[in-house]
């Protein structure tokens, strides 16, 4: 528990970390998406050496795949993440309502985000899969169980891990609590133990950083082995808990509608309008044939292969994944006191790939969790790129890096990310991970300024941020008090 009301100075640090958290991940799902889905040979070929040409926003190659999103902007990493950021915050209770945040999930898969213009694009298998019958009553993981099944209990992809960093921001002086919201926010799309394992240690890691960060020096309560092998399953009662939080788009007008606001709805766009407008622009960027089909409730896509000359040429790419000829990237050294922070939450919560009885080894887990250099991850096998414990592996390892003493602000952050993403794969999800721990240890102060200048719709995140900082230090007053 907190043991007092915060200070001035532990809520700024407190702004500090949980900013740098979100944007941290947010910058590195939209730098990520720079190398997603290449080999760590194209990458090179694409951008170069790092080292010498920094990668930025500008440069991003404008593939068929990367053209749908605009330089700058996050994917669906981030989205989700926000999406469960909103679950949090508008409960106000510090405990995660799955069926919430799967309904959230289902609405923006079907609609996505009309305030940014931005459908929902780069959905997973797996997630997308979950989400076509996802039902929040009677049991919100029911969906994500029947998909599993059918994959004979052997689907483990990242689509959980990736937007479960901000978990660890509320609710952070309470483990238990933290636990038990990481495994429900897993286990509404992913059933899989390693699922639920790589969303713990993400989550619990994050709240052991701001623990420090605000200096809390009391240990965390460890879930016992027993508890985590079987969490408790929490189904909403449908309350509306007093002293709810409210995003924007979750604030209803409280006064009539006045003669004027009649008025000017008439000329206003409708829905489906805006959102032919939205796939007309899209449409126009791919420079291919779409069609827009319209429902009543959101416009989705349909869309024809793009046109072999309305894209610039990927590089070949040999049959082999990953090239040996490349010279490794200049990560730093571990720094010892992390890597032991990491071992002893890794170990402490091994007891959750018991659930379902999973066949998770723990010589898989050490060679994931504790890799001697990254490229042991093999991130750009195109089998096994989506893998959730690649993605976990590929994070811990940037957050157990040691610090430059030498870098200018956000150059640390910068070359943890840029390595990374160098290793291509799936590396928007890997550096959104990543970006989380690292954004989380360094604080909003310790990330990169041009790359927060060339962020898309970096306000409608600080929305975000703003209201689970308000929630949180609530919550924190409540139980110091």
């Amino acid at each position: 528990m907190a043991s007092s009301t915060p200070s001035q100075a532990q809520r700024a640090a407190l702004k500090n970390a949980i900013w740098g958290c979100l944007f941290g991940s947010a910058l590195g799902d939209a730098m990520g998406l720079s190398t997603e889905f290449l080999t760590k040979q194209q990458a090179h070929d694409i951008y170069g050496p790092v080292e010498t040409r920094p990668l930025s926003f500008s440069r991003i190659h404008q593939d068929a795949h990367r053209k749908k999103w605009i330089a700058g902007d996050f994917t669906d990493d981030t989205d989700q993440q926000m999406i469960l950021l909103a679950a949090l915050v508008s409960d106000g209770t510090g405990s995660l309502d799955p069926a919430e945040l799967g309904s959230r999930l289902a609405a923006w898969a079907r609609t996505g985000f009309l305030t940014l213009r931005k459908p929902s694009l780069g959905i997973g298998g797996t997630v997308g899969a979950v989400l076509t019958h996802f039902s929040p009553v009677p049991d919100p993981y029911v969906a994500a169980m029947d998909v599993w099944e059918r994959h004979d209990r052997n689907l483990a992809a990242n689509g959980a891990v990736m937007r479960t960093a901000v978990v660890g921001c509320s609710e952070f002086w309470d483990e238990e609590v933290v636990f038990g919201n990481a495994v429900k926010a897993a286990r509404v799309t992913h059933a899989d133990p390693r699922c639920v394992f790589s969303c713990v240690v993400v989550s619990v890691l994050v709240s052991r950083i701001i623990r420090q960060a605000v200096g809390m020096d009391a240990p965390p309560r460890i879930v016992s082995p027993e508890d985590q092998a079987n969490p408790p399953v929490h189904i909403s009662s449908g309350d509306d808990p007093a002293g709810r939080f409210r995003l924007p788009e979750d604030v209803r007008r409280r006064t009539p509608l006045s003669l004027w606001d009649h008025a000017s709805a008439l000329w206003r766009p409708t829905e489906a309008q805006q959102w032919n407008a939205i796939f007309t622009e899209f449409g126009k960027r791919m420079s291919s044939t779409r069609t827009i089909v319209q429902t009543s409730s959101s416009a989705a896509l349909a869309s024809q292969p793009p046109h072999p000359q309305s894209q610039p040429p990927l590089p070949s790419s040999s049959s082999s994944s990953t090239s040996t000829s490349l010279p490794p990237y200049p990560f730093p050294g571990p720094d010892s006191t992390r890597t032991s922070q990491v071992r002893s939450i890794v170990d402490s919560y091994i007891p959750v790939l018991t659930m379902h009885r999973s066949t998770a080894s723990a010589a898989e887990i050490e060679s994931h969790c504790f890799p001697p250099s990254i490229s042991d991850l093999g991130l750009d096998d195109p089998s096994t790129r989506g893998y959730t414990l690649k993605c976990l592996g590929s994070a811990l390892y940037c957050y157990t890096r040691s610090p430059s003493s030498s870098s200018s602000s956000g150059e640390d952050f910068k070359a943890l990310m840029q390595g990374l993403i160098m290793e291509a794969g799936d590396a928007d999800t890997n550096a959104t991970v990543a970006g989380a721990l690292v954004g989380c240890r360094v604080g909003y102060d310790g990330l990169p300024e041009d790359w927060l200048m060339g962020l898309r719709n970096r306000e409608w995140i600080e929305e975000r941020a703003e209201a689970l900082l308000e929630m949180v230090l609530s919550r924190w007053e409540k139980v110091g008090s």
